[in-house]
Order: C-alpha cells, then structure tokens, then sequence
C-alpha cells in the first residue's frame, strides 16, 4: 500500500519498459519508496538490487523517516561491515513492550501511549503514581551501534507531572520497584536515575539509604505552563563508554546528571504523578526530537 508520486511512477515505468533509465535517476526515484518497497525491488534483478540497497537510497529514507527531512549527519564513521541499511532496519525494529498496570496503545507513528487512569483513593499516600517500566533492556542508539560504540537513549512526550529516566533488572532475591504493581517515581527505590517534572530535580537510588532516594538541583520544571497540563518532550540517556547519564528536554541537551554509572542492564522507566496525566513513549521508531546523530558526530 506504499503511495508512489505519479512521476515517480511514470518513471519506473519507463524503467521496466526498457530498461534504460540511468542508475543515479533510478535511485532518484527509490528514494520516495518506504522500507518494505525497497527491499521488495531489490528482488527484481540486478541492476534494481544495486540501485534499491546502495547507501544514499537508504540515507535519503533515513533522513525522510528519523531526522525529519534535515540532511544525513557528515561525519558519520561506520564499522565495517555496518551499512545506512543497517542503521534504518535497527530503527524499523519492534522488540519493546511496556511493564504498566494500566493499557498500553500503538500510535500510528509507532510511539506507545500510556494513561494514568487510577484513582486517587487506590493511593492516598502517594498521589497514585504509576510506574512503567521497558520489559527488555535498552538497545544502542543506531547511529551509536554503527559507530561501534553504546549508547542507550529514548524519549517520552508528557503531559502532566512525571519523572523519567532508567533502572535496573531486579536481581534475584531483590524484588522489582518499577513497572507493573508499583508506584514509585524513577530514582525513589532499588536502582533507579531519574529526572523530575514538578522541581527539576534529579532523584537517584542505588539499593542503598532509605525510600525516596538522593536528590539534586539539575534543570528546569516541566509538564505544566500556568497549572494546565502540557506536552513537553524528556529525552533520557546513557553513554557506556563515559559512564554518564544525561537528559534533554525538547530537544535541546542539558547536560550531564550523573558520572561514574557502571553498565548493566538498563531499562526505560517513567513515573506518572496522578491520574490525568500521560505519555507517549518513542524507542526511536519515531523521529526523536533530539538530534541524536549530530550528537554522535560531535562526540
């Protein structure tokens, strides 16, 4: 059902007729083909397959698709054997599910959207947060993995109070403090880094010290603009190779949150405050609003 611009549908038609249209005006029009289609004229023949798989056909869908029309980041050194191609099916990938009492919906741009729909006499004692947490451990940004490096990052669209950030797989014999059945904001209990909506503050817990964890000043407030709830964008991530944590916040960076992290398993964790409030997370199938691949040409 891929939609195809009627030149660009002449165009191939010309092709298949006879077989002349030049390599640099084939891939002109691949160019406006999704995923699926490409990989799909990559079985028509030779000539077709080296067109439909060469790097700029997939960087110009990337671009269209991940970085909202900006131009594919210069700078960019692959590992080998690590391709555009590469990079756009690790994108495409759907290997998230979401750990949350409450319903979980696929958006159409492919974003998870989750409602806080509990009530507050279910938790009178702590504003009936709900706790939701990824299943499976983050994956490497694409850009990073093709770069032979880690760096683990996704972003939540909120709307109301929240705290966002990472935990850790519970460990045996430690029971688990975010996800499905809990109602703790990120950074309160077992492993856990947080930024939050209603101070700025940056909250952390490292299974050690009582409920509720550290704290410190870090940036500024967001989810609320004259008591009315907003969206606002919180981008969380984590660079394994600095062993740092850092957030962003609709889409401009704010700097490191923490240091000395040691890798493990990381998973996404979001806290919403009170019933009302939501979120609509994006693994990177979705454009993010932070430009995650000139961040990693910068670094």
């Amino acid at each position: 059902n891929t939609f195809i611009p009627q030149e660009v549908e002449h165009l191939l038609g010309l092709f298949c007729a006879k077989m002349a249209l030049p390599p640099d005006v084939l891939r002109c029009c691949l160019g406006y083909l999704d995923a699926g289609s490409l990989l799909a004229c990559a079985a028509v023949c030779r000539e077709w397959k080296a067109s439909s798989l060469a790097d700029d056909t997939w960087s110009c869908l990337y671009c269209r698709e991940w970085r909202k029309g900006r131009p594919f980041p210069e700078g960019l050194q692959f590992d080998k054997n690590f391709t555009v191609l590469d990079m756009c099916k690790q994108r495409l990938k759907k290997d998230y599910t979401l750990s949350t009492s409450c319903t979980q919906t696929e958006q159409p741009d492919k974003t998870i959207l989750v409602q806080n729909n509990s009530s507050e006499s279910e938790s009178p004692f702590r504003n009936s947060v709900l706790s939701i947490s990824s299943e499976s451990p983050l994956r490497p940004v694409a850009c990073f993995g093709a770069c032979g490096r880690c760096l683990l990052y996704f972003e939540a669209r909120i709307f109301g109070g929240a705290s966002v950030g990472i935990c850790c797989s519970p460990s045996k014999g430690v029971p688990n403090h975010y996800g499905a059945g809990n109602q703790n904001h990120v950074g309160w209990r077992g492993i856990g880094y947080g930024y939050h909506s209603d101070d700025g503050n940056f909250f952390w817990h490292e299974r050690r010290g009582i409920f509720g964890g550290e704290w410190k000043s870090y940036g500024p407030s967001y989810g609320y603009k004259d008591r009315e709830r907003i969206h606002q964008i919180v981008g969380c991530g984590y660079d394994s190779d600095r062993q740092q944590i850092f957030f962003t916040l609709d889409g401009e960076w704010l700097g490191v949150a923490a240091s000395n992290i040691e890798q493990q398993d990381f998973h996404a964790a979001v806290g919403l405050h009170a019933p009302g409030d939501n979120v609509i997370i994006n693994f990177g199938r979705s454009p993010f609003e932070f430009d995650i691949e000139a961040h990693c040409t910068a670094e």
